[in-house]
């Protein structure tokens, strides 16, 4: 079943052509890497597919329905994690996952916040400001906004962006755990971070889809498409 379709997009800001008419179909329970240099387009892809923009022409649609226009069921089947955690500062973690689970209409939410912030190691500081969160405790916490309410797709937007390495490999060991079963989308500059938790890539050129094949490909396939083979 093909989860996420979206035929010849445009997308422009102003004078800038972001994505120059990209196609591309996602399967149910597919894991997909979007790879590419800076400024090719991967950020707009997935605002784009999370609802977040609307494309300036082609169609984008998530579930069979348009993602731009908003639908509070689709919005439902979407959890988003970025390089920025989009948290409250002020509040405390479960304050936060509070506040998000009443805006998705989350059953059980009491229950459900206990069990997720266990879930990502959190539980024992769920009474603490967020602003006192490492930035490694902070991307857990944002996994957990996004998994609170059980979405079918997860968009990842260079999650481990500023992490060190064990914070990494920490946080893709969660994102393989708890993503079992959903359809991801992931964005990275780490071709590592893609083959670990991926089974498909895309790479992105210039606002445009210059191959497309399994994740385990993708290293030699980046090289040679963005000039860098035999450096």
């Amino acid at each position: 079943m093909r989860v996420i379709v979206l035929r010849d997009v445009i997308k422009k800001y102003g004078y800038f052509t972001a994505l120059k008419g990209v196609s591309l179909e996602v399967d149910a329970g597919e894991k997909l890497a979007i790879l590419g240099p800076n400024g090719a387009g991967k950020t707009t892809l997935v605002k784009l597919i999370s609802g977040q923009t609307r494309p300036t022409k082609g169609d984008v649609l998530v579930l069979n329905m348009k993602a731009w226009k908003f639908n509070a069921e689709l919005r439902r089947k979407i959890g988003f994690v970025s390089h920025n955690p989009m948290l409250y500062d002020e509040l405390t973690a479960y304050e936060n996952l509070r506040f998000y689970g009443r805006l998705y209409d989350v059953k059980d939410l009491e229950k459900r916040i206990e069990e997720i912030l266990k879930q990502v190691k959190l539980y024992e500081r769920r009474h603490a400001r967020v602003k006192t969160f490492s930035r490694g405790m902070k991307q857990r916490l944002s996994i957990a906004r996004a998994l609170l309410h059980d979405p079918e797709i997860l968009i990842l937007d260079e999650p481990t962006s500023g992490l060190d390495v064990e914070g990494r490999r920490e946080l893709i060991a969660y994102l393989k755990r708890y993503g079992e079963g959903r359809t991801i989308l992931l964005t990275t500059h780490d071709i590592s971070e893609a083959v670990s938790l991926c089974d498909r890539a895309v790479i992105l050129l210039d606002g445009k889809i210059v191959e497309d094949c399994r994740a385990s490909e993708a290293e030699e396939r980046y090289m040679r498409v963005v000039g860098l083979e035999g450096n």
